[in-house]
């Protein structure tokens, strides 16, 4: 199947270790799910209705570059490219914020970092670690 030639090790839901990460400019996801379809699904908690869940579907031609809007939040869109079979980079846009970063994941496919490089063109280094649920 074509889909789990691609980027196996990537498919699956993956929970926030909060204790391994290192934060403060980005609200993270406390969980990531990505299935074969190339669908991304990423839940923010938050109290008092603050949930935020966001939906970005991959194109099935699964190019080394693409980009596409974000369902969940108003006027967002994801912009991917692939650095490697383990890892990716995203260009996230929210309104005229932009924030550069990159998504790996471990050999053993049990762990899954997320670096973010810079915020609005200004360098930050932050780490976002996930565990394969």
């Amino acid at each position: 199947m074509a889909a789990t030639a691609r980027a196996p090790k990537f498919y699956g839901t993956w929970k926030l270790n909060e204790g391994a990460s290192r934060y403060s400019s980005v609200k993270p996801s406390h969980t990531v799910s990505i299935t074969p379809e190339r669908e991304v699904h990423m839940h923010q908690g938050g109290g008092a209705g603050n949930a935020v869940h966001m939906t970005y579907k991959g194109p099935e031609d699964r190019p080394e570059k693409h980009s596409g809007p974000l369902s969940g939040l108003s006027n967002a869109h994801l912009a991917t490219a692939h650095s490697g079979e383990h890892s990716v980079e995203h260009t996230w846009k929210v309104g005229s914020d932009e924030t550069k970063a990159q998504a790996s994941v471990s050999p053993d496919g049990k762990k899954m970092t997320y670096t973010v490089h810079s915020v609005n063109g200004k360098p930050v280094n932050e780490t976002l670690v996930y565990d394969k649920a």
